[in-house]
């Protein structure tokens, strides 16, 4: 037989004969949300005495504006008994309580599990799980990430999958809880509203039985003068001052302080 011909019989068998590399659609399972958020904070509790002395904000109120919060909402399940299950090339291990992510899907929507054998290689491993939480037949697929990185991809070009069988080596039948949908990989928030808004009422004191306070709106760290004002009110008509949607209950008041409680800012408008 001609040599050469030997040869690259040798060679076809040797890479082609070992093992079958079979391709498989998946499908990227990860759901994209946007989330608003209007964020206030206060100085204060509602119904919760404070003190403030001469120049301290009675109440200050800092309206940031709305947020945009973007969300990928993943599959997840719970491990409810820890198991290992034998792949070719080592043990992938299952720790109860611990919660793992159905990132893609195949096969016309069996969820994947993902999991990692922790070697050099950084293997990934795959198993089918049906949406009840129960490892289906026999058989899973991994992929080796390159140098031991986790390799970001596109979905659409994800080719990877090998098919290996495993085994699970406890005798233990592996059961997962499924939790549904769960928020993973939040991103950094996105300002909607650029136009910080700030309300103060600040205490400046007493004479006799009457108090001063001084209200202030600011608006980009720039004073709007229109909203400025100074307030006084007598005590001994009532206990309880208001000024737009704020009241405030005056415990006690003296020329270098003022116990009180904030007990209503419904509807606050800013």
């Amino acid at each position: 037989m001609n040599k050469s011909l030997v040869v690259c019989i040798f060679l076809f068998f040797t890479l082609f004969g070992g093992c079958t590399r079979t391709e498989i659609k998946i499908n990227y399972t990860g759901e994209k949300i946007t989330e608003t958020e209007h964020v206030i904070n206060k100085n204060y509790e509602i119904n919760v005495e404070r003190k403030a002395y001469v120049g301290d904000p009675i109440i200050e109120v800092l309206d940031y504006g709305v947020f945009f919060k973007k969300i990928t909402m993943i599959t997840a399940f719970e491990a409810e008994n820890s198991f290992n299950i034998s792949v070719p090339n080592g043990d992938i291990i299952f720790e109860k309580g611990k919660t793992y992510l159905s990132v893609y899907s195949y096969a016309g929507g069996i969820d994947l599990i993902q999991s990692w054998i922790r070697d050099p290689l950084h293997w990934e491993v795959y198993l089918p799980i049906s949406k009840t939480g129960e490892i289906i037949g026999n058989e899973g697929f991994f992929r080796i990430s390159q140098k031991g990185e986790y390799k970001i991809f596109e979905h659409k070009n994800f080719k990877f999958l090998d098919k290996q069988r495993f085994v699970n080596k406890n005798g233990k039948l592996p059961k997962l809880k499924p939790l549904g949908r769960i928020r993973r990989g939040e991103k950094k928030v996105v300002k909607a509203s650029m136009n910080e808004f700030t309300v103060k009422l600040i205490y400046t004191g007493k004479s006799k039985n009457t108090i001063k306070i001084l209200y202030r709106e600011f608006k980009k760290n720039m004073l709007k003068s229109p909203f400025t004002h100074e307030l006084t009110y007598d005590l001994n008509e009532s206990m309880v001052i208001r000024y737009k949607n704020f009241r405030i209950q005056v415990i006690e008041a003296a020329n270098e302080w003022i116990k009180y409680k904030v007990i209503s800012d419904a509807d606050i408008d800013t």
